[in-house]
C-alpha cells in the first residue's frame, strides 16, 4: 500500500511539473549623479542572430527606465577577451561603454547571465559605475512542488510510525 502512495505521489509529481521559464535578473546601474538605467533581462536571453560575435552578444530593444527618459535601449554584453562589461546605448542618444567582469557565462549564442551584488565598472573617461543583478521571487509552480514534496514526506513518516506502533 505504501509503494502505492510513492507510485502515485512521484507519477503525479511527474505530471504536474511545469517547465521553469528564464528567471528574471532586474539590473540597476548607478554612477555618481544617480540611477544611469534600470531593467530586467531573463537570465538566459536570445541575443540578436544576425549581430553574434565570438566576443559579445547584443539585444535590441531591451525595456527598461535609462537616464535620459528612454524607455528602450541597445545592450551589448561583452566577454572577458573584451575586457568585460557592458555597452548601452539609448535611442536618444545616451550612450555609456562600462569594462569590468563578463556578465554571462557560457557562449555569446547560448548566453546564461548571473545574479551578483554591487560591482564596480569604470568608463573610459575614469567614471565608476556600480552594477548589481538581483534575481527574481521563485515561481508558484516551485513553490507549489516544494509544499507538495514536504507533505508528502510528512505522510510517508507519519504512515511509518503507525505502523511501528501497530507491530
Amino acid at each position: 500500500m505504501t509503494r502505492l502512495f510513492v507510485l502515485l505521489g512521484a507519477l503525479f509529481s511527474l505530471v504536474s511539473a511545469v517547465p521553469a521559464s528564464a528567471d528574471p535578473l532586474r539590473y540597476t546601474v548607478t554612477g555618481a549623479s544617480g540611477v544611469f538605467a534600470s531593467f530586467m533581462l531573463d537570465d538566459h536571453p536570445t541575443p540578436d542572430p544576425l549581430t553574434l560575435e565570438s566576443y559579445a552578444f547584443f539585444l535590441f530593444d531591451a525595456p527598461g527606465t535609462y537616464a535620459d527618459g528612454s524607455t528602450t535601449a541597445g545592450l551589448s554584453f561583452y566577454d572577458d577577451s573584451a575586457l568585460g562589461g557592458i555597452s548601452i546605448v539609448t535611442w536618444n542618444g545616451l550612450t555609456i561603454d562600462l569594462t569590468g567582469m563578463a556578465l554571462f557565462t557560457s557562449s555569446t549564442a547560448t548566453p546564461a547571465l548571473f545574479a551578483f551584488g554591487p560591482t564596480q565598472f569604470t568608463e573610459a573617461g575614469g567614471a565608476t559605475y556600480t552594477i548589481s543583478a538581483v534575481a527574481g521571487v521563485p515561481e508558484p509552480a516551485s513553490w507549489a512542488m516544494l509544499v507538495l514534496g514536504t507533505g508528502m514526506i510528512g505522510v510517508g513518516v507519519r504512515r511509518r510510525r503507525a505502523q511501528a506502533a501497530l507491530i
